[in-house]
């Protein structure tokens, strides 16, 4: 008798696990062409649901040489410059930031700073130590200037990615697998998402949206039948 409970338990978990698999792959792929702000197509980006997250192959053309941020948006209306994209997509109202620390503002005196930068050392991202300098400006006598800084510690944005580095030619095909992002209800919701592409790369840290300049391409995500 126990052995058979044993072998229920055992096929219970296994078409549990099956059932779980199945629905991960479940998900219709999607789509994003992408426009310029002259309103012209420069390639797409597909999506497909992995049981590992959501993998994004690009395949783009005319776009400046250099590293571009490449993020998804939480809205998906694309119209020139593309701000009606909103922000980056972030269903868990985290910082933004794919290394885990963002950088915003808060005040800092003349008498907690010593030179043009300030160091913060913090042990809580993955247990080790983060060494982050901030620049600040001095005044004709050599004294640093009151400014800002943030330091948080997050996951960052289910929209941040890698930045994409574009060649010569300007053409680029690359794939990208965002381990959080979920072809679901959240991403396809009322006001849809978008991918979008920045003039200057992300530089990883700074909220909102890693100081990555202008963006210069963007396409709305159509869930494929």
């Amino acid at each position: 008798m126990k052995n058979n409970n044993l072998v229920n338990s055992l096929f219970v978990t296994v078409a549990l696990a099956a059932i779980s698999i199945q629905s991960a792959m479940a998900s219709h792929p999607a789509r994003a062409e992408m426009f310029d702000q002259q309103g012209m197509s420069i390639g797409e980006v597909t999506l497909t649901q992995t049981p590992g997250g959501t993998l994004l192959h690009a395949r783009l053309s005319n776009l400046s040489p250099g590293a571009h941020a490449f993020h998804v948006h939480a809205v998906g209306v694309c119209e020139a410059p593309f701000t009606s994209a909103g922000g980056h997509f972030n269903p868990e109202g985290e910082v933004h930031g794919i290394l885990g620390m963002s950088v915003g503002e808060q005040p800092v005196t003349a008498s907690s700073a010593t030179s043009q930068q300030v160091m913060l050392t913090t042990r809580e991202f993955l247990g080790e130590t983060i060494n982050l300098i901030l620049p600040f400006e001095t005044d004709e006598a050599g004294n640093v200037v009151p400014g800002l800084w943030r330091a948080q510690i997050g996951q960052g944005h289910v929209g941040d990615m890698p930045n994409i580095h574009v060649p010569a030619s300007g053409e680029l095909e690359i794939e990208v697998l965002n381990p959080r992002l979920k072809l679901d209800y959240s991403l396809f919701d009322d006001d849809g998402a978008a991918i979008v592409i920045h003039e200057g790369p992300d530089d990883y840290m700074t909220d909102p949206a890693g100081a990555a300049g202008p963006r210069v391409a963007c396409g709305v995500i159509v869930e494929q039948e």
